[in-house]
């Protein structure tokens, strides 16, 4: 909801509830659980009580869940109806369309272990930041397409793609990339983040960082500032955080069981890279959002590709044809999954 609304949400407030005592009863749902008092003045009029509630609910980012209980609490209501009618559909006109999933069959491919790791985190109870890394031609940015297509919507969540058109290098530039993706101003940033987060969580997937992944910018933004905001939320909802990291091929193995298992140093400048932003982000993260090293992309096996046809839907025939295609191919994640993509529809139509 914008300021624009609160107006609004005032308005048909005070029309449905009339009364100092409805109004308090409505704000002891369990929905919002909050107390009349601590909100506006028994000494004033019904329609200054309605204006404080709503603006209160408004800056602390739990107007949307105010109205939303509101029109549970009194279903026929037709103020409350109309102003609800009159919003847009957050997820509709704030999250870029999810892509079909029958238009991305690779999607489902291996990386059972990452996709476990993930669906373990997706409904703890804290925000979290996930890194999703692996070497060149592992394609972090196609496991982050599959958290956005098959990531369960249950507990419920709603996701924003966070465009960085260049590397931010401050925290305001942080910022204005989540107003972009949030399509808002700065000062409508907060309220409008806390409003997604009042009664659900939210998913940013984030662009895939490939070079100079060491960035105390970085750290700075997970570590310090989204954790400082959140920790102004009145919130029910969890934020996760999905940051792909991708750098030139070279030794395989988990980066952080490498860096204090003692086993063979990463090679490249890059994996360098990775690991030291690893350890600066472990060190300094704040407990209320912590950081969640999803194990590294590595190679699909051949019984990972087996696995995949056989539970494929296709028919012996197509699986025998479809196998036969990615055992040729280049055995590299990234053109097996677009060997997969490119080839299905023909496989499809084998009779």
């Amino acid at each position: 909801m914008t300021t624009g609304q609160i107006g609004a949400l005032a308005a048909a407030l005070c029309e449905v509830f009339f009364s100092q005592a409805k109004l308090e009863q409505l704000l002891l749902h369990e929905a919002l659980d909050k107390r009349f008092d601590h909100l506006t003045s028994r000494a004033v009029s019904v329609k200054d009580n309605a204006f404080d509630i709503s603006r209160k609910a408004y800056d602390e980012g739990w107007a949307g869940v105010l109205l939303e209980t509101a029109r549970r609490v009194e279903p026929d209501a037709p103020a409350l109806r109309a102003l609800w009618e009159s919003l847009p559909d957050l997820d509709t006109t704030l999250v870029q369309a999810i892509p079909q999933r029958a238009d991305r069959p690779s999607l489902l491919c291996g990386r059972a272990v990452q996709w476990g790791e993930v669906c373990q985190v997706a409904p703890a109870p804290r925000h979290h930041v996930l890194l999703v890394h692996g070497a060149e031609g592992q394609d972090p940015l196609h496991f982050r397409a599959r958290i956005h297509t098959w990531l369960t919507p249950d507990p419920r969540r709603s996701m924003l793609e966070v465009t960085w058109n260049s590397r931010p290098a401050s925290g305001p530039e942080f910022e204005a990339a989540l107003c972009q993706a949030l399509h808002v101003n700065a000062d409508q940033l907060k309220p409008t983040l806390f409003n997604r987060l009042a009664a659900q969580n939210l998913v940013l997937l984030h662009d895939c960082l490939t070079v100079k992944i060491d960035d105390d910018n970085l750290v700075h933004y997970y570590a310090e500032w989204l954790p400082r905001l959140l920790k102004e939320s009145p919130h029910r909802g969890r934020l996760k955080c999905v940051q792909p990291l991708q750098w030139s091929r070279g030794a395989s193995g988990s980066v952080w069981n490498r860096l204090f298992a003692g086993g063979s140093p990463p090679t490249g400048r890059d994996r360098r890279d990775v690991v030291a932003l690893l350890a600066k982000l472990q060190e300094k993260h704040s407990d209320d959002m912590p950081i969640v090293e999803i194990d590294e992309l590595l190679d699909i096996t051949e019984q990972e590709l087996r696995n995949f046809v056989e539970n494929s839907g296709l028919t012996r025939k197509q699986q025998q044809a479809l196998l036969q295609q990615l055992l040729a191919c280049p055995q590299v994640p990234a053109t097996i999954f677009e060997t997969i993509d490119a080839n299905w529809n023909q496989i499809q139509a084998i009779s």
